[in-house]
């Protein structure tokens, strides 16, 4: 069976999906005015190549975590859970190998809080929320989770936290929603029920079980007020415990008793606070002691009993630096081994460290924007700890003019990757180049000069000349300085007199590119953040096109060979074409606001059906929002039934789409939906059936912590790149690769065996 999306993923069926303005839509589009454009030369597309998009890394070998979730018995079973990239995924080997988790929590929307129970290693269970979604639960350690109906979709994020409570109670969860909705679960998130709510705005969440089994709660409030109450939110004590107007960022109760709560003002401020609760006899009663400030302004927090050594609070600064007391008193410095990345997580207005983890073992794990760290024990200093696999595959490229058997991938710390058979045997290019952090890969046709493949990274293009076992680094410059400059440009000439800086070249986080063909050798590329650029192989000219696209993340390209013919999708802008003033006119702006959602890895992806002698050039739309096709009269229809079950359609985010053909030379659509798998057609606009991998022994190996499948009819779920070979050389022969899994076709996609991906 294909892995199945929560609730939240599927719609019932319905004629179309209601116009409504997305909220996270751009406020203004592309280009001055819709046209009502022919697809020009769009319609004679003759190389496609879909490459998603990885966000630009911020350095070498992780990225940012945003959540983290431990085992309570990570010491011994190395399980944790953290969100990276807008992933969710989990070890259960300390770290060492990642797994993505996507049955049944697979949907669109940013993961706003992850919680593990405290007695995860009895009862596997979890909790998570993703903005606009609401809440999903998992009983199985995260094999696979439901979307819970106790929260309405369109909220924005939800913090969920895991409570405390007598060892001979079922462990609880708490929700809070931004309008103060509050919820409790009491047998380890299998039921909920909801608790009158104070109506604050939270920002930071506790919950523990009273000796009655009663849920304690208090929530954290942006304006610096804690509230609490014992009795379901019949009545709520409040204390203000820091400044007024600063956030609290962090509570818990108190182990054992649960009859104070500690938490952490944004200043840095921790304070004990003892709530009246008159009905607990084990409740000291009322009061409020400041404990002492962290030495700054503070990000995340974390409360632990430490045996004979009573309770000790930590507190991450917002600079990185970690500190410990007992309590929250006596401060003292414990984050060796935990490096800040120093300028980036300023630059983009984020902590150092986001969250912190602790265990039965005495130990620490800190979610960081320097990836995620975790302690051997109590006292001891941090390591580092993987949080991407090196090998994690970032885009798929196929020689155009060869036999369907040469094939390059991309890697996210492992640099490039060939193989000439098919994939069965892979050879690293040497290392040496500016980077091995690789983003996408294309390959273009020998004709154009370079006889492999083109990696693209944050600066711009490379590739290895093997005859001169050197690499080549091509980077765009863009000459206007930006704002930054310009100001201190002129506070120099203003002061000094010294001109203002030169020109320097852009960091660009490129994310997607098409590749030349036989008559045409320019790479267009997308970037993260400078809009769209093209360069010309055989006399290195750069071009910057479409000036209202400049500063715009691209998720996908398709080009036409020999022409000026563009399509591009913006995240947040949809879809459009490079019209003939260099400017780009939207195609997508008749279809539902949600089709341009702004989707961390590039829902958006076109293919070309006129490449294969359509009458009509078909384009293919894969949105945020399901899949939409375009005929040659510029008439949109969607959202295409791709997978559905007796009921109900589903509506899934694509994740990539193609067109390639089978050994007949006929056109096959392929379609990957986010958590079902990848899907085939002989047309376009339905009879959509799931492609599966062929019964027999898999050609695959290691897949990371996933074992070796033996190919027993299974979906193949996760598919973000999908790369016919040139037809006319094997016609049916199809590549496709999800982040950790590489499989071949031979048929157009309607069935796949799988291959060893490069370790």
């Amino acid at each position: 069976m294909p892995p199945q999306c929560g609730l939240n993923e599927i719609r019932r069926a319905r004629p179309a999906i209601p116009q409504a303005r997305s909220r996270m839509a751009a406020p203004n589009p592309a280009g001055s005015s819709r046209r009502d454009t022919h697809f020009g030369a769009l319609a004679a597309l003759t190389a496609v190549v879909l490459l998603a998009a990885i966000p630009a890394g911020a350095h070498t070998p992780h990225d940012p975590v945003n959540f983290l979730a431990v085992s309570d018995t990570f010491d011994v079973d190395g399980t944790a859970f953290i969100v990276v990239h807008n992933e969710l995924k989990r070890t259960v080997d300390g770290g060492a190998t990642w797994h993505r988790l996507e049955q049944g929590i697979c949907g669109l929307g940013k993961f706003s809080g992850l919680a593990a129970s405290e007695r995860f290693s009895v009862d596997r269970s979890l909790v998570a929320s993703r903005t606009g979604d609401g809440l999903y639960a998992s009983h199985d350690g995260g094999d696979s989770w439901r979307r819970l109906a106790v929260l309405p979709r369109g909220l924005g994020p939800v913090i969920v936290v895991a409570g405390t409570g007598p060892v001979d109670r079922p462990a609880g969860f708490a929700a809070v929603d931004p309008g103060g909705r509050l919820l409790v679960s009491q047998d380890a998130g299998e039921t909920w029920s909801s608790v009158q709510s104070p109506g604050a705005a939270p920002a930071s969440l506790a919950m523990a079980t009273g000796p009655g089994g009663e849920p304690r709660l208090a929530v954290g409030t942006g304006e610096g007020v804690v509230l609490y109450t014992g009795d379901r939110g019949l009545t709520w004590e409040r204390v203000a415990p820091g400044a007024a107007g600063e956030p609290v960022v962090m509570l818990a109760f108190e182990p054992e008793t649960g009859a104070s709560l500690v938490g952490l003002a944004g200043s840095g401020q921790a304070f004990r606070w003892r709530p009246s609760c008159a009905a607990d006899p084990d409740c000291a009663g009322p009061g409020l002691n400041r404990l002492g400030f962290a030495g700054g302004p503070v990000s995340a927090g974390h409360l632990s009993a430490r045996g004979d050594a009573g309770v000790n609070l930590v507190a991450a600064r917002r600079d990185g630096e970690i500190v410990a007391g007992p309590a929250g008193s006596g401060w003292r410095p414990e984050s060796v081994g935990v490096v800040p990345y120093e300028g980036q997580a300023e630059k983009f207005h984020l902590p150092q460290v986001t969250q912190i983890s602790g265990w039965t073992g005495d130990g620490l794990c800190v979610a960081a924007f320097s990836g995620l760290h975790c302690q051997t024990g109590s006292g001891a200093g941090f390591a580092e700890r993987q949080s991407i696999d090196p090998h994690e595959i970032t885009g798929l490229a196929v020689a155009p003019d060869r036999d369907g058997r040469s094939l390059a991938v991309a890697t996210f710390n492992a640099g490039g990757w060939v193989s000439e058979d098919g994939g069965e045997s892979w050879s690293r290019l040497p290392p040496g180049a500016v980077t091995d952090h690789f983003w996408a890969v294309t390959w273009p046709p020998g004709s154009c000069g370079v006889a492999g493949p083109v990696f693209v990274g944050n600066r711009g293009l490379i590739w290895f000349d093997a005859p001169g076992n050197t690499w080549h680094l091509r980077t765009p410059r863009n000459d206007e300085p930006d704002f930054f400059d310009r100001a201190v440009g002129a506070l120099q000439r203003m002061l000094r007199d010294v001109p203002p800086p030169k020109p320097r070249p852009k960091v660009f986080g490129t994310v997607a590119v098409s590749g030349g063909t036989a008559d045409d050798c320019r790479i267009w590329m997308g970037t993260r953040y400078e809009g769209v650029w093209s360069y010309e192989l055989t006399d290195g000219v750069w071009d910057a096109l479409g000036p209202s696209a400049q500063r715009t993340r691209v998720s996908s390209i398709v080009r036409a060979a020999g022409s000026q013919g563009l399509a591009a999708s913006f995240v947040g802008r949809g879809l459009h074409e490079l019209g003939p003033d260099r400017n780009w006119v939207p195609l997508t702006s008749d279809l539902p606001a949600a089709t341009t959602g702004a989707d961390p890895f590039g829902a958006f992806k076109a293919a070309q059906a006129a490449r294969f002698g359509a009458a009509d050039g078909v384009l293919m739309y894969g949105s945020a929002a399901g899949l939409y096709t375009r005929s040659g009269d510029g008439t949109w229809r969607g959202p295409i039934e791709v997978a559905s079950t007796d009921t109900v359609v589903i509506r899934n985010p694509v994740d990539s789409v193609a067109v390639a053909a089978d050994v007949a030379e006929a056109p096959v659509y392929l379609v990957s939906i986010r958590g079902r798998g990848l899907f085939f057609s002989h047309r376009p606009d339905g009879g959509y059936a799931a492609a599966r991998l062929d019964a027999g022994e898999s050609m695959g190996g290691d897949h990371g912590s996933a074992p070796a499948r033996t190919g027993t009819g299974e979906s193949m779920p996760g598919v973000r790149w999908i790369v016919p070979a040139d037809r006319a050389r094997e016609s049916g022969v199809v590549f496709a690769a999800s982040p950790e899994r590489l499989f071949r076709s031979a048929d157009g996609g309607q069935s796949w065996v799988e291959v060893a991906r490069p370790r």
